[in-house]
């Protein structure tokens, strides 16, 4: 799993090609990704935050591979990944001086 913002999008037409087992030309979108450094861990699960200088590089992806879109929150410099694609959100309480210091808040759930 990957996290990252677009930057752009190519409306593409991708050529016939037999060696990788396109018989015709097909049209794309391609999205341009800034990819998010998350250390791998999953925003469905916990939160997860990270400064604009946490980013690498651009990947180019098919739209049709991006499984979810998911949220941002921006506070202070720090940006927290709002991600529901495993359920509907929590809303969760964060302390992002300390990474881990975080709980569910009892009871509520809904959109952010």
């Amino acid at each position: 799993m990957g996290y990252g913002q677009i930057q752009a999008y190519i409306n593409m037409t991708l050529p016939a090609n037999p060696i990788i087992k396109i018989k015709e030309d097909v049209p794309a979108i391609i999205a341009l990704v800034q990819m998010c450094n998350t250390n791998g861990e999953d925003a469905s699960i916990k939160p997860i935050w990270y400064k604009n200088g946490d980013m690498e590089a651009v990947r180019a992806f098919n739209v049709a591979t991006i499984n979810c879109v998911i949220g941002w929150v921006k506070i202070g410099k720090w940006w927290g990944i709002v991600d529901h694609s495993a359920g509907p959100p929590q809303i969760m309480i964060c302390d992002i001086q300390c990474g881990e210091n975080w709980q569910v808040a009892e009871g509520w759930q809904g959109a952010l």
